[in-house]
């Protein structure tokens, strides 16, 4: 390296030094930097700016703000940075990074040297440590890591902080696919760790996840039963989430070539002290002319804290719009939807629950293993110290739902609450939608969590949920003690014969420091075996007896289960044959002496493939028997778990057999023509306390994708999708719901200089969450350059939405075009959109309450209702730009922009007027000098009306 290239190398280490810490980073700008010459195999792009932003307003000052987001800062900066490659030698860099003013600054790089007997990872990067399965590490941390090699076995340190806190959710399916909502976001992508009765689950082909909003989807067919228990383990990205420093060691020695022994341990040294704390978010989005819904970004919201506006005016708090503060869905009511075009700002507060230090703990681990002539013996122990003191943090439920019973005084039954104690004064109990009156109409016990009705002429009903209690829970403490966990493994295999056999044992007060995904047990016998006759035939069996903890609702297991599972299989395969497999297995799983909690299953299953090009083809059926005996609190069967459930317990009893089968035929007979069919159906027969239900659903969809010429490429898709109707144990209805969907689109390259697209979509549904409705949409967009000198790009789309039990719909139209011409030196560069939609809502209109997530329809009463007819909304928006060049590294530029908006809830014009410099300092780095003069004007609320000059000075840099 000569000297020129390490002091190329010097710089960038201090470029890299501020942000080389353990501790989560803080921007407020970065100065920007070129790309290092003599480096070719290190990529380098990304922009960078910096800009100052000085404005003088009257007027409306709150609403220039909204109006202008981001650009009312004094300060604001947005970067995007990336350094990928080969720095020097055996030195690789891999960094990001982004700062923006609408999101926060995010940061993360990884400098890696392999060196030929050691590898060492540096900044942020994936931890992986195995090798004990008590003592592992899989998680994204902040530090470094260093691999050795020794000249007889290996060596592993990392020292880091916990980059994020774990969480796990535990919940019951409810005869539906989705959608499930996790109580924590966002969510740390790829991190999520989803079984449904202890079988993990394929991301992407068995569930899809939204990290921002914790939305759990499984897929159409894959209707999770009462009796299915799904856990998902995932890491919350909050900065400020608790954590310590955390030291790891791993080790292992060959003693011999056939036994080896190894030893792990990870340290964390706890500093956080916890707590909850709020911070104000805010979330702008484009209204679409329908109710929605729409997504908050952070949860949980803290209720009644959010403020709701369109184009500036306020909307009323539960009349115009309904909030779910649990999932952050937002839905407005009939007649106050966000016309298309317009601004929707909401802005809440979010409960931040910071994860508290349980005191400075460790897990020692130790490992043996002794391999020879295909028979391996493991052996695996660990121990955990310290732990101090587990702080849970208060809770806040949400519509705690109760259903009274028939034929006893209302004012002689006892509702439990599930959480306690309660904190005082945090409660509200309503009798359907009527608030009781604490001390007068309803009594709480805040520690036992006993609600009684004090008075008989409170209107309630025993035909369902009538009682819908909200409360916050106390924090408290439970303490924690170290303990140990061994684990002994057999593995044995040859040309015909394969068997494995495993004994756990975990004492209860071990606590591992990583617990994404980790299965606490406590007694785990396991074993498999497998048989192969011939190349072509396998028979395989395996089971396990396992003693285990449970407690789904509740920090603190306090439940022992006993589970039997046993599986038996044969498969099939040889060459050009279709492949077979049937697989039975069964699970027995009741609560550790008693009878009360527990399930058993008996599922079968059949799966067919051939590949034989050019058709691949697969079949899955599978049949299911579940029996489930569950404690619940009263009569309503989805109500969850006591914390500390009692032998006098109601018992919530549910037996069902499911039937699901699924057939995908994939056909590409050339290079041209690809088509897909994919066919799904499920089905459960269930019996809750004597009640009988049904629930079906079925899914199919047909893809083609067809290359007519090099030129000209055609596709399709149809899916269609149904769930029978079915009825609720609690005797409310679900109504069947139908979905089809069907595209067309064509995409066209007629010249070198002019392609063409055009699809139409169409979408029917029925039986849905907030009215039947039918949506067709029809889009097409064109490119053109007639000359080197002028380009055309134009698009559009309109977009029919009618609700056809609410005697309402929606029509919605975009049409835009952009235009760049050069004209001599100068660039001239026009863009005009216009989007224009209707309305209309008749008598019936959507109303949904924050308890009940369903749809409502009051239908028309007198045959003279008529359907109203909302103005028009039309925004309308034409902005121009000539760029002129005065100098080698100079050129101004005149900027104006005019919007204008009418219909609902008010019509609005703003003009913006600019003149500007740019100073290219290098052909890379931008000064660049904006005088605005901005002005908006509403029809009706002249107190959104702002005048302003805004000066703006901005460096950025491209490359």
């Amino acid at each position: 390296m000569n000297l020129r290239q390490k002091r190329a190398l010097a710089w960038l280490v201090m470029l890299l030094m501020p942000w080389c810490t353990f501790a989560e980073p803080v921007y407020a700008y970065m100065i920007p930097i070129t790309p290092i010459k003599g480096y070719p195999k290190l990529e380098v792009s990304g922009n960078n700016s910096l800009s100052l932003n000085v404005s003088s307003v009257s007027g409306s000052q709150s609403y220039f703000q909204d109006d202008n987001y981001g650009a009312s800062r004094t300060f604001t900066h947005n970067s995007n940075l990336y350094l990928n490659g080969q720095l020097y030698k055996d030195f690789y860099l891999d960094a990001t990074v982004t700062a923006d003013e609408y999101a926060p600054d995010r940061f993360r790089w990884s400098l890696r040297h392999d060196g030929s007997d050691a590898k060492t990872l540096l900044g942020e990067f994936t931890a992986t440590m195995g090798g004990n399965e008590f003592v592992t590490l899989n998680r994204n941390l902040q530090g470094v890591q260093v691999d050795a090699v020794l000249p007889k076995g290996g060596l592993s340190v990392i020292g880091s902080d916990l980059k994020s806190p774990v969480k796990t959710d535990i919940f019951y399916g409810r005869n539906v696919s989705g959608p499930y909502y996790l109580t924590a976001t966002p969510v740390v992508e790829y991190s999520e760790v989803v079984t449904v009765n202890d079988l993990p689950k394929e991301r992407g082909r068995e569930y899809t996840l939204d990290y921002q909003n914790g939305i759990l989807n499984f897929t159409s067919t894959s209707i999770i039963s009462p009796a299915d228990r799904v856990t998902v383990s995932y890491e919350v990205s909050i900065s400020g989430g608790g954590g310590g420093r955390l030291t790891a060691v791993r080790g292992f020695y060959p003693l011999t070539d056939a036994l080896s022994v190894g030893a792990t341990h990870i340290q964390l040294n706890g500093r956080s002290g916890g707590g909850s704390t709020q911070r104000d978010e805010r979330d702008q989005f484009l209204g679409t002319g329908t109710p929605g819904p729409f997504y908050l970004t952070f949860r949980p919201i803290v209720p009644e804290s959010e403020t709701v506006t369109i184009n500036g005016v306020l909307q009323a708090r539960g009349a115009a719009y309904t909030l779910d503060h649990t999932t952050g869905r937002l839905l407005f009511a009939g007649g106050n939807e966000p016309p298309p075009g317009s601004t929707v700002i909401v802005r809440y507060a979010v409960t931040q629950v910071t994860a508290a230090s349980s005191g400075d703990r460790a897990v020692t681990g130790v490992d043996v293993n002794w391999a020879q002539h295909g028979l391996q013996l493991g052996l695996q122990a660990a121990k955990s110290t310290g732990g101090g003191v587990q702080h849970i943090a208060a809770e806040q439920i949400k519509d705690e739902q109760f259903t009274v019973q028939a034929g006893i005084p209302v004012t002689q039954q006892v509702f439990h609450l599930r959480k306690t104690p309660v904190m005082p004064n945090t409660d509200t109990v309503r009798a359907l939608a009527l608030p009781l009156v604490r001390g007068t109409e309803y009594i709480l016990n805040y520690q036992t969590g006993e609600l009684r009705i004090l008075r008989a002429d409170i209107p309630i009903s025993n035909l369902g949920p009538t009682l819908f209690v909200s409360y916050s829970t106390e924090g408290r403490t439970v303490a924690l003690q170290g303990d140990g966990a061994l684990a002994l493994t057999a593995n044995f295999g040859n040309e015909h014969v394969a068997a494995n056999a495993a004994y756990r044992r975990v004492d209860s007060g071990f606590s591992p420091i990583e617990r994404a995904g980790y299965r606490n047990v406590r007694d785990a016998l396991e074993w498999g075996a497998s048989y192969m006759p011939t190349a072509e035939l396998t028979f395989s069996t395996s089971g396990d007896n396992t003693t285990l903890p449970y407690n789904p609702y509740s920090s603190v297991d306090n439940i022992l289960m006993e589970e039997k599972n046993r599986t038996y299989g044969v498969e099939y395969r040889r060459e050009d044959w279709p492949a077979l497999s049937l697989r039975r297995t069964t699970r027995d799983s009741s609560q550790l002496g008693s009878e009360g909690l527990g399930d058993a299953s008996v599922t079968d299953s059949l799966s067919i493939t051939w590949d034989k090009s050019p058709l691949t083809a697969s079949l899955h059926l599978n049949r299911r028997n579940i029996d489930t005996r569950q404690f619940r609190y009263s009569a309503d069967p989805y109500q969850p778990l006591p914390d500390t459930p009692q032998a006098t317990d109601p018992i919530y009893h549910y037996r069902a057999t499911t039937h699901d089968a699924s057939l995908n035929l994939n056909y590409a007979p050339n290079d041209r023509l690809n088509v897909s069919a994919n066919l799904a159906t499920n089905t459960i027969n269930s019996d809750t306390d004597g009640v009988a239900t049904t629930s079906a659903g079925r899914n199919a969809q047909v893809s083609a994708h067809y290359r007519v010429s090099d030129r000209l490429t055609l596709n399709s898709n149809l899916t269609t999708t149904k769930t029978d109707a079915t009825r609720t144990a609690s005797g409310s209805d679900v109504p069947a719901q139908t979905s089809t969907d069907l595209s067309l689109g064509a995409d066209w390259q007629a010249r070198a200089n002019l392609s063409v697209g055009l699809s139409y979509t169409t979408n029917s549904a029925r039986g849905g969450e907030y009215s039947n409705s039918d949506s067709t949409m029809l889009a097409a967009n064109a490119w053109w350059q007639p000359t080197s000198r002028v380009s055309l790009n134009g698009y559009w789309n309109r977009q029919n939405l009618n609700y056809t039990d609410l005697l309402g719909s929606s029509v919605n139209n975009m049409l835009g075009a952009s235009t760049q011409v050069e004209l001599g030196k100068a660039i001239v560069n026009l863009d005009a959109q216009r989007i224009w939609g209707e309305n209309s809502f008749g008598v019936a209109q959507m109303y949904q309450t924050e308890a009940l997530a369903q749809r409502q329809v009051v239908m028309a009463q007198v045959a003279d209702d008529a359907a109203v007819t909302t103005t028009g909304n039309k925004l309308t928006t034409l902005a121009a730009k000539v760029t002129y060049p005065v100098a080698d590294k100079h050129d101004i530029f005149v900027a104006g922009e005019t919007l204008r908006n009418s219909g609902f809830p008010s019509g609005s014009r703003k003009q913006t007027i600019g003149l500007g410099w740019n100073y290219h300092l290098t052909d890379q780095l931008t000064l660049t000098l904006n005088a605005q003069q901005l002005h908006y004007a509403d029809d009706v609320n002249a107190n959104l009306d702002y005048n302003a000059r805004r000066l703006n000075a901005q460096l950025s840099w491209n490359f």
